[in-house]
């Protein structure tokens, strides 16, 4: 089958999928920023003081070093600070295709912790940071790239409270002020609704670095928690159960160098392996599919969760084995019946 064919918009429709229960259970954004028209070249006749007299290529340096507010209140100040505003490739490019996660950041009140070259930076990247697996979505407090598999497994993309951080790490309220903070969005995220407004919550990782740099080494600063924790009943329960999980992270599309946005494709195949296993539950299916020391289920869990990039899943299912039968049929007849349904 030629690759123009595995392209076609119904075969990728009938191939591959985009889960609600994931991407509905971080954050959501309903009324994004609007995008309004660009404006290519800095007028004459309106000045913007000693920032007009700059080199195009120095006044974007300094602007991609100003956060999103910040160029917000420029672009306020008058018609050439609106116009070098949006001349900034950072800015046309995050407002054109990431405006809803601009409206995640300034609704948790982190847009002011990001420069526009650093969010510009992870729009640009596809992978996560941790697996560098293909990732389609944000950490907010970090402003890192994170797959939905890290996003639930691993300690440095959650977020926590002043006081888990305090038991956790050993931090107090006050020192909390040197890193991000953010605000959360009342709603469902995987496993709980949240209807509170106003909690502040921190990021696991930056919350135990300062941890480590306020008590000078990471011994002394876990030596200090396990005697917190023992002055706290019940408290090492709480703090392993991920409360605000999807709370800090919203879905971020992935700009490649020819301006082609990425949003990610999951697998209908590898999610029809999870269900057909688990209602089998055959400890003998395909071993041949699994590294040492993975469970089947784990395996499969993991490949439904997975996002991949069009390229990426073109690839996929010319090896994907429930795939076959879909293949032959739509390279007789270019298209496909609904037996990928779920």
């Amino acid at each position: 089958m030629a690759v123009n064919d595995y392209t076609s918009a119904v075969f990728i429709k009938r191939q591959g999928w985009r889960p609600s229960y994931i991407l509905d259970a971080m954050i959501t954004v309903a009324d994004p920023v609007k995008t309004t028209t660009i404006v290519q070249k800095i007028p004459e006749f309106s000045s913007i003081g000693l920032l007009g007299s700059l080199p195009l290529e120095l006044l974007h340096e300094i602007l991609n070093s100003l956060d999103f507010l910040s160029l917000s209140y420029l672009a306020r100040v008058s018609h050439g600070g609106r116009a070098a505003v949006k001349s900034l490739p950072a800015y046309r490019d995050l407002v054109k295709y990431a405006s809803p996660a601009l409206t995640a950041l300034a609704r948790t009140k982190l847009i002011t912790f990001h420069s526009a070259a650093c969010i510009h930076a992870a729009l640009r990247s596809e992978d996560c940071v941790s697996c560098q697996q293909f990732a389609p979505s944000l950490f907010l407090p970090t402003c890192e790239r994170c797959c939905f598999d890290c996003l639930q497994e691993l300690s440095n993309f959650k977020v926590i409270t002043s006081e888990q951080a305090g038991i956790l790490f050993g931090v107090s309220p006050k020192d909390l002020c040197r890193i991000p903070s953010m605000t959360n969005i009342p709603g469902t995220y995987y496993w709980e609704t949240h209807e509170e407004e106003g909690i502040r919550l921190f990021s696991w990782k930056q919350s135990k670095e300062l941890g480590v740099a306020i008590h000078g080494s990471e011994e002394a600063m876990e030596e200090f928690a396990m005697q917190n924790m023992e002055k706290t009943p019940g408290a090492l329960f709480h703090l392993e159960i991920d409360k605000f999980c999807g709370m800090a992270s919203t879905f971020f599309p992935a700009l490649r160098p020819e301006n082609v946005l990425e949003n990610g494709v999951w697998s209908l195949g590898c999610r029809r392996y999870l269900k057909q296993w688990c209602k089998t539950n055959d400890p003998d299916c395909d071993k041949r599919r699994f590294d040492a020391g993975v469970l089947p289920l784990e395996f499969y869990e993991r490949s439904e969760l997975r996002a991949r990039t069009l390229p990426q899943f073109i690839e996929h299912i010319r090896q994907c084995e429930k795939a076959e039968g879909l293949l032959e049929q739509f390279e007789e007849s270019g298209q496909c019946d609904g037996w990928w349904e779920t």
